[in-house]
C-alpha cells in the first residue's frame, strides 16, 4: 500500500525529512510521554551496554595504558562513566534524529497495516479525484476513501484502549480526530447524523439549495452580482450566463460540479465518522459523480466549477486568488489525482430533475457554509 502525503503537508508521499523533528518534539512537549521514553532508552541501552562491556573487558585494555589512574579505581569508574554518557549522547543525537525524521512514514505505514488498507483500483481513485483540490488545499489524503485516519478502521482493542480517541492517541505524529468529535463536525457542517440523513443530503446537493441554483439566482435576479462574479473570476458577463443554457447533449454546466465536490466531502467524512460503510459510501461517489461525467467534458470544466463556486461564495480576490494557485500546485504535483483521466460515465445513470433543468423550490440551505465549499 502507497504512502500518501503526512496531514497538513502536500508532499506526496511522505518522506524522511529533518523537519518532522520539530514535530515530535512538539508532541514531547504536549505530553507525550512515548517520544520522551524512547529518547530515554536510546542514550541509557547504549550508554549501559559501553559501561558494561568497559567493565567486563577491562584487563583487556587497562594495561595498554601505561600510566595507570592515579586515584585507582575511583578515577577509572569516572572515566567509564564520562565515556559511556558520551557513547549514549552521540547515539540518542544520531539514531534519535534519523528516527524522528522518518517516524511520519513509519507511523502512516503501522496506520495502514493496522486497517488492512488495500490499494485503490484507479476507478476509485479517479472518483476521490473529484475532491482533490479540497484535499490538497488543507493537506487532507486523496487516496483513500478516509481523508484523514478514523478511529472506525482500526482495530477493536485499540479502539477499547483509547475509547475512540477521548482517552489519548496510538501515534505521536498521525493524530486521529476523536470520533464523538468527527461525528459532531459531520452534523454541525452538513446536518447529517444517520445513514438516511446522508442520503437525503447527497440528493439535496443536486436541488435549487446547490451552489448551482444560487448562481441560476444570481444570474436571473441580481446583475450586479454578476458583474462582481465576472469581476473575481476573470470570465465574462455573458460567459456567465451561458452557464445556465445547456451547451449541446449536456444540461446546463452551471456549478454543477461544486455540488458534485460538496456531495463527495459529506459522504468521506460520513465514512470516517462511522454512519455509512465503504460499499455505501463507494456507491453514493459514484452517484455524484456520474452528475459531474454527464455535465463536463473533462478536468478544466470541472475545475472551473470549483473556482466560481469559491468566488461566488467567499466574493473575496484573495480567497479566488488562494484557490486558483492550490489548483496550480495540485496540477503540477506528484499527486495521483493530478494525472487520473476523467472518469468514465457509470452505466445506467440517472440525472436529478434539477440537472436537467426542472428545479423545486429553493431551500434556504447555504453550500458555503460546507467543507466541500
Amino acid at each position: 500500500m502507497t504512502l500518501q502525503n503526512h496531514l497538513g503537508d502536500r508532499e506526496w508521499p511522505v518522506r524522511s525529512r529533518g523537519r518532522w523533528r520539530a514535530l515530535v518534539r512538539s508532541a514531547a512537549r504536549g505530553g507525550d510521554s512515548r517520544v520522551g521514553r524512547r529518547s530515554f532508552l536510546l542514550f541509557l541501552v547504549p550508554a549501559l551496554a559501553v559501561a558494561v562491556g568497559l567493565i567486563a573487558t577491562q584487563a583487556l585494555w587497562l594495561p595498554l595504558f601505561p600510566n595507570p589512574p592515579a586515584d585507582g579505581l575511583g578515577d577509572l569508574i569516572w572515566a567509564i562513566v564520562l565515556l559511556a554518557a558520551f557513547v549514549g549522547f552521540a547515539v540518542q543525537l544520531g539514531v534519535g534524529g534519523l528516527i524522528t525524521g522518518r517516524l511520519p512514514a513509519i507511523e502512516q505505514r503501522r496506520y495502514l497495516e493496522l486497517t488492512r488498507a488495500r490499494p485503490l483500483t484507479p476507478a476509485q481513485q479517479a472518483l476521490l479525484a473529484l475532491d482533490a483540490p479540497s484535499d490538497f488545499a488543507a493537506g487532507l489524503w486523496n487516496s483513500s476513501l478516509e481523508y484523514q485516519p478514523s478511529w472506525v478502521l482500526l482495530p477493536p482493542e485499540m479502539r477499547a484502549k483509547h475509547r475512540d480517541g477521548e482517552a489519548g492517541q496510538p501515534f505521536t505524529t498521525l493524530p486521529i480526530q476523536p470520533l464523538r468529535s468527527a461525528r459532531e463536525t459531520l452534523d454541525a457542517q452538513f446536518r447529517v447524523v444517520t445513514a438516511d440523513d446522508l442520503e437525503l443530503f447527497v440528493a439535496d446537493c443536486f436541488t435549487a439549495s446547490s451552489w448551482s441554483g444560487r448562481l441560476r439566482h444570481v444570474i436571473a435576479d441580481d446583475p450586479r452580482a454578476v458583474a462582481r462574479l465576472a469581476s473575481l473570476s476573470g470570465l465574462g458577463e455573458f460567459e456567465l450566463r451561458d452557464l445556465a443554457v445547456p451547451a449541446g447533449d449536456r444540461p446546463a454546466p452551471l456549478l454543477w460540479g461544486a455540488d458534485v465536490q460538496r456531495a463527495i466531502a459529506a459522504i468521506r467524512l460520513a465514512y470516517l465518522a462511522g454512519v455509512v460503510g465503504a460499499d455505501r459510501a463507494w456507491e453514493l461517489i459514484a452517484r455524484a459523480a456520474g452528475i459531474a461525467v454527464a455535465v463536463y467534458g473533462g478536468w478544466s470544466d470541472y475545475w472551473r466549477s470549483l473556482q466560481l463556486a469559491r468566488a461566488l461564495g467567499s466574493d473575496t480576490l484573495e480567497e479566488v486568488d488562494r484557490t486558483d494557485s492550490a489548483l496550480r500546485d495540485l496540477i503540477a504535483s506528484e499527486w495521483p489525482a493530478a494525472r487520473v483521466p476523467w472518469p468514465p460515465a457509470p452505466p445506467g445513470g440517472v440525472l436529478p430533475p434539477s440537472v436537467l433543468g426542472r428545479w423545486t423550490p429553493a431551500d434556504p440551505a447555504d453550500p458555503a457554509r460546507d467543507r466541500g465549499s
